[in-house]
């Protein structure tokens, strides 16, 4: 148990000093990348002190962990690859948050129901959005329309007074 916290708060605080320097400086795109993703298999490796290697690989094979573990890996990758082939700061930070939100599924994915949980949580805050744009967007709309008709009878009636 004391290797998987020093693992998961020596990874977890590491690659949020890292990034926070990387995008305030200037870090090398490339090394930046490099040590970050060293930080997300510290985070991994961090699982098999819970259970071992073989037990933990064996856990991100079951059905529904396989696409969140498969993601995270891929995205820990891309994040390698697009940093040391385009060296683009904003490209490279956005596949750091494309890694970190699969990082988030990856490790909700071992709480018993909760990517169920979390796919209710995100349905709920996207049915709020909704409202929330369909009130802006009709607030707007009326507002120009009313605008439109003031502006209507301002043009009529001055025209009416000559």
């Amino acid at each position: 148990m004391i290797g998987f916290v020093a693992c998961s708060v020596i990874g977890f605080v590491l690659s949020w000093i890292l990034t926070f320097v990387f995008v305030f400086s200037g870090m090398n795109t490339a090394s930046y990348a490099i040590i970050f993703a060293l930080c997300q298999v510290l985070n991994i490796a961090a699982s098999c002190f819970l259970s071992t290697p073989k037990g933990h690989l064996k856990a991100m094979k079951k059905k529904h962990r396989i696409i969140p573990s498969v993601l995270y890996i891929i995205s820990i990758i891309l994040v390698v690859v697009i940093a040391t082939a385009t060296k683009i700061k904003g490209l490279t930070f956005l596949f750091v948050i494309f890694c970190t939100i699969c990082y988030y599924w990856y490790t909700i994915s071992f709480i018993p129901y909760g990517t169920k949980i979390l796919k209710k949580c995100c349905g709920m805050c996207f049915d709020m959005a909704k409202e929330w744009l369909k009130t802006i967007l009709l607030n707007f709309t009326l507002s120009i329309f009313e605008n439109l008709f003031w502006h209507f009878l301002m043009i009529k009636f001055s025209s009416s007074v000559k």
